[in-house]
């Protein structure tokens, strides 16, 4: 066990400071609420976890230097082989293929068939239905939250009535949305997502409407 001098805790305790994040969108665009009638939208992130990074392996016959940074640092290699195998021969990357659990089986699968088993559309965010409230229950809503708002400014001021009407009448009706969701395109494939949209109004501010946006767990 090593221990530290004052001044150096002090100079480490200094590093931890207070990260600004700029909100960024995860997705703008359409909200279709039906096939001729559609709301041009934006989602935030309301609350993301920060998790604290990984501490790293460090050479315990080495003295610590402030002044030297990341020397003697352990560092994880991986090399893959086959299992039983007494030789421990290395399998180059050349040689792998990704494998699928059967019952006690593997399926090997190669990048072809698996590219072509991805499902590929372009980003789009639809309304599918309504359903009361108390059909959805509370413990169906522990995923991460996202805020939909309206695009703001002028030339947008039809959606932003309409987005607030909507959001009034299920807040008055006690009816939830449920939607279908895929945020962004990806070539590596895609998996759309079903969510439940609950309507939000800010008891203290009436202009301040939104739905929030939880995936309902799905099998």
């Amino acid at each position: 066990m090593q221990i530290f001098p004052d001044e150096l805790a002090i100079e480490l305790y200094k590093k931890f400071r207070k990260r600004e994040i700029n909100p960024v969108a995860l997705f703008k665009g359409e909200f279709v609420i039906a096939p001729e009638l559609s709301i041009e939208v934006e989602t935030y992130k309301m609350v993301r976890r920060e998790r604290l990074k990984s501490l790293a392996k460090y050479d315990i016959n080495t003295p610590f230097n402030p002044e030297i940074t990341r020397t003697k640092e352990i560092v994880m290699v991986i090399s893959y082989i086959i299992q039983g195998d007494e030789t421990n021969t290395e399998i180059e990357k050349e040689n792998q293929m990704n494998a699928y659990s059967y019952g006690p089986h593997l399926v090997p699968i190669s990048d072809i068939l698996e590219r072509d088993a991805k499902w590929h559309e372009n980003r789009n965010f639809r309304l599918l239905g309504f359903v009361d409230e108390e059909r959805v229950p509370r413990h169906a809503l522990m995923g991460e939250i996202e805020t939909v708002v309206p695009v703001k400014g002028n030339q947008h001021l039809p959606g932003q009535k309409l987005f607030t009407a909507l959001v009034r009448s299920m807040i008055s009706l006690k009816r939830y949305g449920i939607a279908r969701y895929v945020p962004r395109n990806s070539k590596n494939g895609v998996i759309p997502r079903l969510v439940v949209l609950v309507p939000y109004k800010d008891k203290s501010n009436e202009e301040e409407i939104s739905l929030f946006l939880v995936d309902l767990p799905t099998v």
